[in-house]
């Protein structure tokens, strides 16, 4: 087994001029570059790290419990000083533990691995991400994301419009508009309770909507198949796919007019893409879901008087949210079409 040994930094002369005029800057701290390091061991002395940290012209030596006779060396006018170390092909798989120390005792432990110089690289094994399992979850609202107001307690007098409300919801319930009906029942519970939608029934008869569902659920498919395309061809990767909340206004004058008014929606899931086959085409897998949420309140000009209601503690404004099932589809890249997907919940 070689010497290890730790190289003096040249001139070492001058190491003692700087020893009396320099000053340890308080801000420093001493210490090497890596708590630990990686030495090929084929018998050549090699620089491999570096201290810093110390008084310019300090004097640095070092220790072992595993080895003796390492040299001392001088920190350069930085106040570092670069290192070296030998060790021979049979010290491979060793490891030692060295201490630096100052002259102004400062201390900095660090570790050196002796490894095989002629061993082959190593590979990293690829990566691969399972196949996400279960629902996909409720997106999170914005951080500007409309809530209802805190529940009043109720006031003495009832409001002046409590009977106009009334009358407003009665008349939804004669037309057979039996959500409009039974949220402004809800309402007037005055509890702040969530109130939860048939998402299914909402789609189907907004038509808009659900060409709006499918719009952004094709455009955002498509978007993370491009990026599955990128992934290597040994690897699975998940892609997360978001249409980001976004806006409708049911404006027909119907059910869904009178109970929601403008709302948000959104369709978010993941792609899903496995190593390629020998073939060359590579399985995936899509899940997604269609979400929506709004606020049942009164803020706006057709309807705003039902507001007081709720300041006056005869009502309470609350959270409409719907949600459909995870729809999970197999297919490969070669047979997965965005443009043909057709929107289910």
């Amino acid at each position: 087994m070689k010497i290890r040994l730790f190289i003096l930094p040249a001139l070492v002369g001058l190491a003692l001029p700087f020893l009396v005029h320099a000053e340890a800057r308080a801000d420093t701290v001493f210490q090497a570059d890596q708590p630990g390091y990686a030495f090929a061991c084929d018998g050549q002395a090699r620089s491999f790290g570096r201290l810093s940290g110390a008084t310019p012209g300090a004097w640095i030596t070092f220790s072992s419990p595993d080895v003796g006779g390492l040299l001392p060396g001088t920190a350069d006018w930085s106040g570092g000083l670069s290192m070296s170390w030998q060790c021979d092909p049979v010290d491979a798989g060793s490891t030692w533990q060295v201490t630096a120390t100052t002259s102004e005792g400062n201390q900095v432990t660090f570790s050196i691995l002796g490894v095989d110089a002629n061993a082959p690289a190593q590979v990293a094994a690829p990566a691969l991400d399972p196949q996400p399992q279960g629902d996909v979850v409720f997106p999170e609202l914005l951080s500007n994301a409309e809530h209802p107001d805190p529940v009043a307690p109720p006031q003495a007098t009832p409001p002046a419009n409590l009977s106009r409300f009334k009358d407003l919801i009665a008349s939804c319930g004669v037309r057979q508009w039996m959500v409009c009906y039974d949220m402004g029942k809800h309402y007037l519970k005055a509890t702040g309770a969530d109130y939860r939608l048939n998402i299914g029934d909402l789609i189907w008869e907004e038509r808009p909507l659900w060409a709006s569902y499918e719009y952004w659920l094709r455009t955002k498919v498509a978007e993370a198949k491009a990026e599955a395309a990128t992934v290597p061809s040994d690897q699975s990767k998940v892609i997360p796919f978001s249409s980001g909340w976004q806006g409708y206004d049911a404006n027909g004058l119907n059910d869904w007019h009178f109970a929601l008014g403008h709302f948000s929606f959104n369709v978010s899931g993941d792609l899903w893409v496995g190593p390629a086959d020998s073939s060359g085409d590579r399985p995936v897998q899509l899940r997604y879901r269609t979400t929506m949420y709004d606020v049942y309140d009164f803020g706006g000009r057709e309807f705003g008087w039902a507001k007081e209601l709720a300041t006056a503690g005869w009502a309470a404004e609350y959270y409409v949210w719907a949600e459909g099932d995870t729809i999970t589809k197999s297919a490969t890249m070669n047979d997965l079409d965005p443009e043909s997907l057709g929107l289910e919940w």
